[in-house]
């Protein structure tokens, strides 16, 4: 499932189910030329085999956005992570947390997004999920913005800046849930 609001009809008492939560975005760098955004935190996973489901039954799924959880029902959820710190005149942004995975069998963290460099040599690469990659931070010489992040849960970079300006971070991947029955 890739879309918000949906429900799962089951068509069997046993099922399957892997989330990575959505990924957080990279941080800006704060209008300092010198000192980066850092990458945000790749989003968690969680797995689970249901048992017992009633077939023609129904699940609630929400599927986290940017930073946000995904879920199948109360049965198991993996949150997102989280932002990277801005920049600030006398220091880099230190990068956000992974996510976590609950209720699954296997519960994984995301990836930890890295710092934001020093001396003008760009912004922190964002931590990854089980299911996606972070993206390489902005880029000083041609003061650029974060990366995007790649796949389910993958973090955005941190995004840099010079004399020119600011640049925003990328923004996180949204997060999946995939059922198998």
């Amino acid at each position: 499932f890739l879309g918000a609001g949906v429900t799962a009809t089951l068509s069997s008492g046993t099922a399957s189910v892997t989330i990575p939560g959505g990924a957080a975005g990279g941080a800006n760098n704060g209008g300092s030329p010198y000192f980066s955004g850092g990458g945000a935190g790749g989003g968690g996973g969680a797995i689970e085999v249901i048992s017992g489901l009633t077939p023609a039954g129904t699940v609630s799924v929400t599927i986290g956005g940017a930073g946000g959880t995904s879920s199948f029902g109360a049965y198991c959820s993996a949150t997102g992570g989280a932002n990277g710190a801005t920049g600030a005149p006398t220091a880099p942004g230190a990068g956000g947390a992974g996510g976590a995975g609950s209720g699954g069998t296997l519960n994984v963290s995301g990836g930890k997004g890295h710092y934001g460099n020093s001396n003008s040599n760009g912004g922190g690469a964002g931590g990854s999920s089980a299911f996606g990659y972070g993206a390489g931070g902005g880029q000083v010489a041609v003061s650029s913005a974060g990366g995007a992040g790649i796949l389910y849960g993958g973090a955005g970079g941190g995004g840099t800046g010079s004399a020119a300006g600011s640049r925003a971070g990328g923004a996180g991947a949204a997060g999946v849930v995939i059922i198998e029955y």
